[in-house]
C-alpha cells in the first residue's frame, strides 16, 4: 500500500498538478479534463519526505513533518464536492494542497464546493490567505464555496483576523448541502 501511495504521488508530481493549473491565482487553466468525476488524491505515505517523491528541486520545503500537514478526501453527492481536509493548513504543504485540489476542481468544472474544515486542527496566516484567495478564485469562475463545520481552534483564529464573517458556515452538512443545491450558477463577473 504504502508504494503504490508512493508511485500514485509520483505520477501526480509528473503530471504535475502545476502542469494542468496556473502557478498564479488568476485560476486554472483548461486542460481538457471534461470528467464529472472529480480527481481523488492519494493518501501521503508515511515515513516519505516531499523531495522523495517530487525531487530535490521542489518548491516545498522537504523537511516539513508530511504527516502533520494535510490530507484530503473528495466525495460528491449530486452535483456537489465535498472536500473533507484534515489536519494542519500551514505554509508550505498544508496551503498548498488547498490551492492545487481548488484549482483542479474549478478546472474540472464544479460549481458547487463544500470545504469541510471538520479535521483542520490549526490555521496560520498563509492557510487564511490560501482560503481566501481560492474562495475568491471560485467566485470569479462562478463557484459557490460553502464550508462546513470549522473547529473552536480554526474558528477563533478566523474570527481574530476577522475572516469569519465573510464566509458562509454550516455546522451541518445536509442543511449545507440543501444550500447549494438550491444554489444556481453564479455567472463570473464581466
Amino acid at each position: 500500500e504504502r508504494l503504490a501511495s508512493i508511485a500514485a504521488w509520483r505520477e501526480i508530481g509528473s503530471a504535475g498538478l502545476d502542469g494542468q493549473m496556473s502557478k498564479s491565482r488568476q485560476g486554472p487553466k483548461d486542460f481538457g479534463n471534461t470528467s464529472p468525476e472529480p480527481k481523488t488524491f492519494p493518501p501521503w505515505p508515511i515515513g516519505v519526505d516531499f523531495a522523495e517523491i517530487f525531487g530535490e528541486d521542489c518548491s516545498v520545503d522537504p523537511t516539513i513533518d508530511m504527516e502533520r500537514t494535510m490530507q484530503v478526501d473528495l466525495r460528491h453527492v449530486d452535483d456537489v464536492i465535498i472536500v473533507d481536509l484534515e489536519g494542519r493548513m500551514v505554509a508550505g504543504v498544508g496551503e498548498r494542497i488547498l490551492h492545487d485540489v481548488m484549482n483542479q476542481l474549478v478546472a474540472e468544472g464544479w460549481k458547487k464546493i463544500l470545504l469541510n474544515l471538520s479535521g483542520v486542527s490549526w490555521i496560520d496566516s498563509a492557510g487564511i490567505g490560501e482560503l481566501v484567495a481560492s474562495i475568491k478564485m471560485a467566485k470569479r469562475f462562478g463557484v459557490v464555496v460553502r464550508l462546513l463545520r470549522i473547529g473552536d481552534r480554526v474558528k477563533h483564529v478566523l474570527s481574530i483576523s476577522q475572516i469569519l464573517p465573510l464566509l458562509e458556515v454550516y455546522e451541518d452538512e445536509s442543511a449545507a448541502l440543501r444550500d447549494l443545491k438550491e444554489q444556481s450558477e453564479v455567472p463570473p463577473p464581466q
